[in-house]
């Protein structure tokens, strides 16, 4: 083989690797830009996810505030009733108190032993049955 033949081969193995390199350039190019592309568009759904949730959570906030003030409203509501029941059955006790305090009517009569009627004492009318004056009948 010649120089000029060697030159010829070397030429032509250096034309076939820089087409190869040329090719393959092309294809990490292409390569690279859809992975740009993907990249971009991941990161376009990433905003838009960011921005949807960023709404969400701010409805969400408003909807617990307007729970939280509803909850505060009926509590209050709650309080107010427990305290006008609390308020009424201390009324009641009280007027049923004053009701046991009065003192016996002079209309009130007893039988005695012997069929006849007279008058209670006061202290017996306001004592427990089976008591008289706070001690034992027993």
């Amino acid at each position: 083989m010649t120089t000029e033949e060697r030159f010829e081969r070397i030429e032509h193995a250096t034309f076939r690797l820089a087409e190869e390199r040329l090719r393959d350039h092309e294809e990490f190019r292409r390569l690279w830009r859809d992975t740009q592309g993907q990249i971009n568009e991941g990161a376009t759904r990433l905003n838009e996810l960011t921005i949807m949730v960023a709404d969400m959570d701010h409805r969400l906030g408003k909807r617990i505030e307007a729970l939280a003030e509803e909850s505060r409203a009926a509590d209050r509501r709650l309080g107010e009733r427990i305290e006008s029941m609390l308020s009424a059955t201390g009324e009641f006790i009280r007027v049923q108190g004053r009701k046991a305090e009065r003192p016996a009517r002079s209309g009130i009569r007893e039988r005695t032993e012997k069929g006849g009627v007279r008058r209670a004492s006061t202290i017996a009318v306001l004592t427990k049955p089976g008591r008289r004056n706070g001690r034992s009948s027993i």
